[in-house]
C-alpha cells in the first residue's frame, strides 16, 4: 500500500498581472483585462437601465399610493359631511330644542343691542333676564 503525506506542495504565487511559470496569463490578468477591455459603455447602460426601471417602478409605487390617500381623504370629507348634516337634522328635528336656542339667540343679540344703546346714550348697564 502506499501511504499519502498530509502535507501540501506550496509553491510561490506568481505576482499579479505576472505571466504564470508556463508562461500563460495569470486569472488575475484575464479579469484585469477583461474591465480595461470590456464594453463599459455597456456596462453604464445596463446600469441605468436597471436603475431607470427601478425609479419608475418606485414612481408608480409612490403614485398607487397618493391615489389611495387621496381616496381616504375624499372618504373622510365625506363621513364628515354627513357627521355635520346628520348633527344638523338632529337639531331640526328636535324642534323644542331649536326654537329654545333661537329664542335664546335672539334674546342675546336684543341684549347686546340694549348695551350698545344703553352706552351710546351713556345710561347705567342693565342685564335683561330671559324669562321662559
Amino acid at each position: 500500500m502506499v501511504s499519502e503525506s498530509n502535507e501540501t506542495r506550496q509553491e510561490p504565487l506568481p505576482e499579479e498581472g505576472a505571466p504564470s511559470a508556463e508562461g500563460k496569463e495569470s486569472s488575475g490578468d484575464k479579469v484585469v483585462k477583461m474591465f480595461t477591455e470590456g464594453d463599459v459603455e455597456k456596462v453604464r447602460s445596463d446600469l441605468l437601465s436597471v436603475h431607470g426601471k427601478e425609479k419608475k417602478a418606485l414612481e408608480r409605487k409612490a403614485s398607487s399610493h397618493e391615489s389611495a390617500l387621496a381616496s381616504v381623504r375624499e372618504e373622510l370629507t365625506s363621513i364628515r359631511e354627513d357627521a355635520d348634516r346628520k348633527a344638523y337634522e338632529a337639531v331640526k328635528d328636535d324642534s323644542s330644542g331649536l326654537k329654545a336656542y333661537e329664542r335664546d339667540r335672539d334674546l342675546r343679540t336684543r341684549e347686546g343691542a340694549l348695551k350698545q344703546d344703553r352706552a351710546k346714550l351713556g345710561e347705567p348697564q342693565q342685564t335683561i333676564v330671559p324669562t321662559p
